[in-house]
């Protein structure tokens, strides 16, 4: 319903703005046959019972309301009965699907039976043939044993001729196998002899050609050079015997005479002027190095200055050195006196740490006995309080509830947290419950329905709750980068009960219920509220992050947006107040409300003196508190006296001892925290007398190590004066012998100087001399240039008269000589295939004749491996003889070695066969177990499932029981909203616009009213369909529809009629006219026509009068759309 509101205020909005654009004329009037008398003030509010027939369409329409809410309460409680019903049945499975597998079970067994009995006959029977077999072996052996004692030489003979048939009839078969392998590598050396063979002749076919082409790519280079040299001779006779060819070589050759004459004449003022280079270079040289020699002699002096600079320096610094050392060595024996006087303290300090800290390790120890000791009592006394536990709850079982007991229980469970807060005495807590406060147009708490599985009030949804504070205060207490961490919030039932109202309506509200309850008015107090069920990720993480990103605060006025995806969710954020609330330690007190279906949690903050020690709890004391209540009612409904049964002997004897039990646990803990306390007491002394050792120890070694150093360092310093003492004598001995030994370097500088100004001079000379020899070395190449232009003359002359007769033959011996060379290309290419070709014929007879050898020489060896067979077969045949020959020499004697040889390989046959009998056995009394084992299981399995079935029996009854009892209701929630839809649809009536007529040739409008509530209606059909919602607009006072001149014009003249569709059902129906005649006049009944009825003030069945202008509308449909961004904003 909240969305179709939401749809209608879009709809309005969308056409405000419209209506800028096309301006439309919007007429509300009530005609005076058709006006109703207005509502009385408060009728809105007025509710009445469903048993009584309302008299007005707003009481119909609010029992129409209420009717659809215990429609959505009911609907959703049968479907979850009938979800529970399938559930128990689906439980209450049927025991044949066991049955059937303890008789296939059954089954298997008797087949394993009778294949074991079977098995076992088979076993005896095979263990019968082979004792009779290995009676048989036995006797036969006896009688040839007798025979053998009897005849001891036939024996002798019988048995060695037979070893040795034995033995031949071995060794020709062993030959027989050497042969076979033998005459089966002849074959295949046969095959490959072939095949080399084939090779080789196939190589000497490729030979052949390779040399048949080799001659002919030899004769084809042998034409080309005899063309070539014709060729040749032809183009010689054109130069060698044509006189104007002599004419123009000697001119030619003239020239070169003269060129060369010319390039001599160059070359040798070439050398000329080289030499003279060479004497400019030499003097220049000369002059360089007397340079030089003066820049060393200034050098010199420069030199000397700084050497002299120098050692006066060292002789300076050398004596600071010394003053320096002086001082570094009065300071060193001061250091070390004072390290010496530190190392003795630090001793001191030492053996006292010691002593200190020897006593606080052998108290640490002590106190840890005792801890020990401690623990040992309590474990004890944990154990014996667990025993104790054990046995109440041992008696506990043995006292069941009556049937009475267990329905109040049930009862007492549906009054959800309401009955929590009775139980508890929660005055306060019980009277937000009765707040009257009017939300959307009832009171609060009639948003709340107690004991509910989605509502607040229930016990699971508080348990829940609980854990959302434990969450919040876990981020409290560890507090983060912009606030410390702090004390976790306390609980108190009048907040939890707030927060619960708070929750159930809001889900209504969409936003925040403005309800603070019962509280003190000078205390501080806030709330908060989200839409999901993981509140604290919109609260505290997202809002977080935005306070990071921003540098801090953030309200909903700044304009400021964020989105942050925290878990599967992008929480859109513009403010930080949720987060700043959560981490306000101003805060001391909380309450939560948590429900489902139409997720809510809200949480309540509060601090203000009037709350007592009694009224708060921290979440661990709380939720103990609420757990007891919540398990204990479980418990009871289950059947079990959570109390025990006071009336037996043996459950007080059993609650006796679990409090003595429990005392005696309090006094170990007590014992134990208190003996941990003096062991952390000793354990943080033996840590601080230990912690001063080791500082006591360091200093010390720190000041032994300074007083070596110091003494060290003293003994540096002194070593580092007599060295400084003999460098200061030193640097002035030097200082002294320097000053002495450069007197002479100003005659060396004035010498100097004399030697460049001669060097200059010569210079001078041999650069005039350079220039000359450059002068006739430009003349000279001028002459060989000119000698060079004539040159190319003669010889553009010559080449002229013979390029036109040489031409031709040029052209000749050059394709001559191409020729020639792809003939050379080819004989070449020719003769290294002729080599290819011969090497492959090389390869293939050297393989030909390896495999002709490899042939023969398997050939023969096969020869004599026949021979070999030969010779063993006439082995064998007289290894016979001599065996027959021994046994007709004695036949019994050989008739009873054969009789037992038979005897014997019927025993190992018989053998092998009741082997084969017994692992048989064995197998099939495996199977047999696995059988047994099956069936029992089996057995155990159908037990269990009748057990379980009996169980699910009756809580598929309950179910089945319950289903109908929620069916029942159901179908009374549908008839009453069927009625409460009845009752409104038969007071709805048109009030405006039933009867009127329009003329669609001017810019009239249409307007139509109903009496039915705006946020009910859902469109308007018109000469039976349903219009566009774009061809109209709708606005409340009851319901005021304007429909476009436009549609008007597409509806044509005519009568035309319409209805108004509401969520429960149909106005009556109406009619109007719409003529198209060329004037502004009325239309029938004074109902349109916008020159005349602008100027009345038209009225309505609403309370006030008015005229919607164009810029009402945007300002409606400005603040309707800044509500519902606020709204989809507000977490």
């Amino acid at each position: 319903m909240y969305k179709k509101k939401l749809a209608s205020l879009g709809l309005s909005a969308a056409v405000a703005t419209s209506m800028i654009a096309t301006p439309m004329v919007g007429i509300y009037a009530d005609t005076d046959q058709n006006k109703v008398p207005a509502p009385k003030a408060g009728n809105e509010n007025v509710s009445e019972s469903n048993s009584m027939q309302p008299t007005n369409i707003l009481s119909a329409e609010e029992k129409y309301d209420k009717a659809s809410e215990e429609y959505t309460v009911k609907e959703k409680s049968y479907n979850k009965a009938k979800e529970d019903a399938k559930n128990a049945k689906d439980t209450h499975i049927s025991t044949s699907k066991y049955e059937d597998a303890v008789k296939t079970a059954e089954s298997e067994v008797a087949d394993a039976t009778k294949t074991l009995e079977d098995a076992k006959a088979e076993q005896a029977k095979d263990k019968k043939a082979y004792e009779d077999a290995k009676d048989a072996k036995d006797k036969a052996e006896k009688v040839y044993k007798d025979l053998e004692k009897a005849n001891p030489g036939d024996t002798k003979l019988l048995e060695d001729s037979k070893e040795k048939l034995k033995n031949a009839e071995a060794e020709l078969k062993e030959k027989q196998s050497k042969l076979e392998e033998t005459n089966a590598k002849v074959e295949a050396a046969e095959k490959t002899k072939a095949d080399k063979e084939a090779k080789a002749t196939e190589a000497m076919q490729i030979l052949k050609k390779a040399e048949t082409n080799l001659a002919a790519k030899t004769k084809a280079k042998e034409d080309a050079e005899q063309k070539l040299k014709d060729a040749q001779e032809k183009l010689k006779k054109l130069t060698k015997d044509d006189p104007g060819f002599a004419d123009a070589k000697a001119k030619v050759d003239a020239a070169e005479k003269k060129l060369n004459d010319a390039k001599t004449a160059l070359a040798a003022a070439k050398d000329a002027l080289k030499n003279a280079q060479a004497n400019e270079n030499e003097k220049n040289k000369a002059l360089e190095d007397k340079n030089q020699a003066l820049k060393k002699v200034q050098e010199e002096n420069k030199a000397y200055q700084e050497n002299h600079k120098k050692l006066n320096d060292e002789v300076d610094n050398a004596n600071k050195n010394v003053e320096t050392i002086k001082n570094d060595i009065k300071a060193k024996e001061e250091a070390k006196n004072k390290a010496k006087t530190a190392l003795e303290e630090a001793n001191s300090a030492v053996k006292t740490a010691e002593n200190e800290v020897t006593q606080a390790e052998k108290d640490y120890e002590n106190a840890g006995n005792e801890t020990k000791a401690a623990m040992g009592l309590k474990e004890l006394a944990d154990k014996n309080v667990d025993e104790a536990e054990k046995a109440v709850e041992k008696e506990k079982a043995n006292a069941p509830l009556s049937d009475a007991d267990i329905k109040a229980a049930k009862e007492q469970w549906a009054k959800g947290s309401l009955g929590f807060f009775e139980a508890n005495g929660s005055k306060d807590a019980l009277k937000e419950f009765e707040n009257k406060m009017i939300i959307n147009g009832k009171p609060i708490n009639e948003y709340t329905n107690i004991g509910d599985s989605n509502d607040a009030t229930s016990l699971d949804n508080m348990k829940k709750a609980i854990e959302y504070i434990k969450q919040g205060n876990k981020f409290r207490t560890n507090g983060d980068n912009n606030f410390a961490a702090m004390d976790a919030l306390k609980i108190t039932d009048r907040l939890m009960a707030l927060a619960q109202v708070n929750a159930n309506a809001s889900v209504v509200t969409k936003g925040h219920t403005g309800n603070s309850g019962q509280q003190d008015p000078t205390c501080i107090s806030g709330e908060i509220l989200a839409w999901s069920e993981t509140p604290y990720d919109g609260w505290y993480t997202a809002e977080k992050n935005f306070y990071d990103d921003k540098g801090g605060p953030v309200k909903d006025t700044d304009g400021k947006r964020g989105k942050y995806l925290v878990g599967n969710i992008n929480w859109n954020v513009n403010s930080t107040g949720h987060y700043e609330k959560i981490m306000n330690k101003n805060f001391a007190y909380t309450g939560f409300g948590f429900r489902t279906n139409k997720i809510c949690n809200i949480q309540r903050f509060y601090n203000s003196p009037d709350v007592s020690e009694n009224d708060s709890f921290s979440v661990e004391d709380y939720e103990k508190r609420f757990i007891k209540y919540y398990n204990d009612l479980k418990l009871k409904i289950q059947g079990i006296n959570p109390d025990g049964n006071n009336d037996s002997e043996a459950y007080r004897d059993a609650v006796e001892k679990l409090n003595k039990a429990k005392e005696t646990q309090k006094e170990a803990e007590l014992k134990l925290e208190k003996a941990r306390e003096d062991e952390a007491a000793k354990k943080a002394a033996f840590d601080k007398a230990q912690k001063a050792y080791n500082s006591a120890t360091n200093a010390a070694t720190e000041a032994e190590k300074s007083s070596k150093t110091a003494q060290v360092a003293l003994e540096e310093a002194n070593k580092k004066l007599p060295p400084a003492q003999e460098a200061l004598e030193k640097a002035e001995a030097a200082l002294s012998d320097y000053e002495k030994q450069n007197k002479v370097i100003a005659d060396k500088i004035k010498e100097a100087e004399q030697a460049v100004k001669d060097a200059e001079t010569a210079l001078s000379k041999s650069q005039e001399d350079t220039q000359k020899a450059q002068e006739n070395v430009n003349a000279k190449a001028k002459e060989k240039t000119e000698a060079q232009e004539a040159l190319e003359t003669a010889e553009a002359e010559f080449n002229k008269s013979v390029q036109e007769k040489t031409a031709e033959a040029n052209k000749a011996v050059e394709d001559v000589q191409q020729a020639l060379e792809q003939a050379e290309s080819d004989l070449a290419q020719a003769e290294q295939e002729s080599k290819k070709a011969q090497e492959a014929l090389d390869n293939a007879n050297t393989e030909k004749a390896e495999a002709e050898n490899a042939y023969n020489a398997l050939t023969k060896e096969a020869t004599d491996k026949k021979a070999e067979v030969e010779t063993a077969e006439q082995a064998v045949k007289d290894a016979k003889a001599a065996f027959e020959q021994a046994s007709n020499q004695n036949p019994e004697l050989s008739n009873a070695l054969k009789d037992y040889e038979d005897k014997l390989a019927e025993e190992e046959k018989t053998k092998a066969k009741a082997d084969a009998a017994n692992a048989n056995v064995t197998e099939k009394e495996s199977a047999f177990e696995a059988a047994k084992n099956k069936k029992a299981k089996a057995d155990e399995d159908l037990q269990k499932a009748k057990a379980a079935n009996a169980s699910a029996g009756m809580d598929l009854e309950k179910a089945e029981k319950a289903l109908a009892e929620q069916e029942k209701e159901f179908k009374t929630a549908t008839n009453n909203l069927e009625k409460a839809k009845l009752e409104a649809m038969m007071l709805l009536k048109l009030t405006l616009g039933d009867g009127a007529t329009v003329n669609i040739m001017t810019t009239d409008v249409l307007v139509l009213k109903c009496n039915g509530s705006l946020k009910y209606f859902t469109g308007l059909t018109i000469d039976g369909n349903v219009i566009p919602a774009s061809e109209y607009t709708a606005v409340s006072g009851s319901t005021v529809v304007t429909i476009s001149n436009a549609y008007l014009r597409n509806l044509g003249p005519g009568n035309h009629s319409f209805q108004f569709n509401y969520e429960y059902g149909k106005s009556p129906v109406g009619t109007f006219t719409l003529t198209a005649k060329a004037d502004n006049k009325l239309g029938n009944n004074g109902q349109m026509g916008s020159a005349t009825v602008k100027s009345k003030s038209p009225n309505t069945s609403d309370p006030n009068s008015f005229v919607l202008l164009p810029t009402g509308l945007v300002l409606l449909g400005s603040l309707l759309a800044a509500r519902k961004l606020r709204k989809k904003e507000e977490l």
